[in-house]
């Protein structure tokens, strides 16, 4: 492996100093080390190597293109092309149907890495995001935008400049640094080092007005923080942040199902082989939708405005 490794790194530097394309015979001339042609035999593995490592290279996203110059096929490392203006942006239907590739695991399964990481990059700095949010869908999707794109600035190490409420609510420009984001109860929060405390915070990317990169210096995580048990721990205060506690009942012939997807969430059994749920809900319509997956077999207890809600949710559905 790292034989492999050194041997494709010479290729790639080779082929980057060389100021036009190179011969097969003249990259195993300089590279003789690594590609030994002495024997018949070891230049037919010389040949088949050089197509191994130009396909792996290729799969990292360094492809080289050989062309045929003065008679004889010339290797060269592909050019980088132009850099995309700082200013381009993607138009939505654009992005939503970039958004949509980027979701379906066929298509990011054919993809080499590098190239998922530079659409995704694509999506996370060149999109319209900020736009206002027309029904809970679009509204999510943002979110999840939102969050996607202060992941692409953290694997940068980009600083991030931001609108976020204090805590008497005034709206103040912070710069922060993201560490890593994740989901409690479908909400996103990013944590990040907050510049002006030098100290990892928890913010509410729903609470994120605005945010653009900043021209700071990128601060790393402290040593010794571990993402998870900060994230735990802020688990318990964010458990009532604009969540409501519904139950759910679930009849015996569906509740096998329940368990399966959600068994933290069971809070009693019935003698009927029903169960009750609770269940912390941000996003009503979402939880309804999941509610509609049981059919006949799911009822909300409780509180009464969900049901009166879901009854309203039902009959807009008619």
């Amino acid at each position: 492996m790292a034989e492999n490794l050194e041997r494709q790194l010479a290729l790639m530097a080779l082929l980057a100093g060389a100021k036009r394309g190179l011969s097969r015979e003249d990259i195993f001339g300089r590279l003789e080390t690594f590609y030994p042609t002495e024997t018949g035999k070891q230049a037919v593995a010389a040949k088949k190597m050089l197509a191994r490592d130009m396909e792996s290279l290729a799969g990292l996203g360094l492809p080289i293109l050989s062309s045929g110059e003065d008679g004889g096929d010339r290797y060269r490392v592909a050019g980088t092309g132009e850099t995309l203006p700082a200013d381009f942006c993607l138009s939505e239907s654009e992005a939503s149907g970039l958004r949509e590739l980027l979701e379906d695991p066929v298509v990011v399964q054919q993809l080499a890495p590098p190239s998922a990481r530079v659409l995704s990059n694509l999506l996370a700095f060149h999109a319209p995001f900020d736009q206002e949010g027309q029904g809970e869908n679009r509204e999510s999707s943002a979110l999840d935008a939102r969050l996607s794109r202060l992941m692409a600035m953290a694997r940068v190490k980009s600083a991030v400049q931001i609108s976020y409420p204090s805590r008497t609510g005034t709206v103040e420009t912070r710069v922060i640094s993201p560490i890593g984001g994740w989901l409690h109860h479908g909400r996103p929060y990013v944590v990040a080092m907050c510049h002006r405390d030098q100290v990892p915070k928890t913010f509410t990317v729903a609470k994120i007005a605005r945010l653009e990169a900043s021209a700071e210096l990128f601060f790393g995580a402290p040593k010794g923080f571990v993402f998870e048990e900060h994230a735990n721990r802020n688990a318990f205060r964010l458990e009532n942040e604009g969540l409501r506690k519904v139950q759910i009942r679930i009849a015996a012939e569906e509740s096998w199902r329940l368990r399966e997807r959600a068994p933290w969430a069971v809070v009693e059994d019935y003698p009927d082989g029903a169960v009750k749920a609770e269940f912390a809900v941000s996003s009503p319509r979402r939880f309804y939708r999941m509610v509609l997956g049981y059919g006949r077999y799911a009822e909300i207890l409780g509180p009464p405005e969900m049901r009166s809600e879901f009854a309203a949710f039902l009959k807009a559905c008619l």
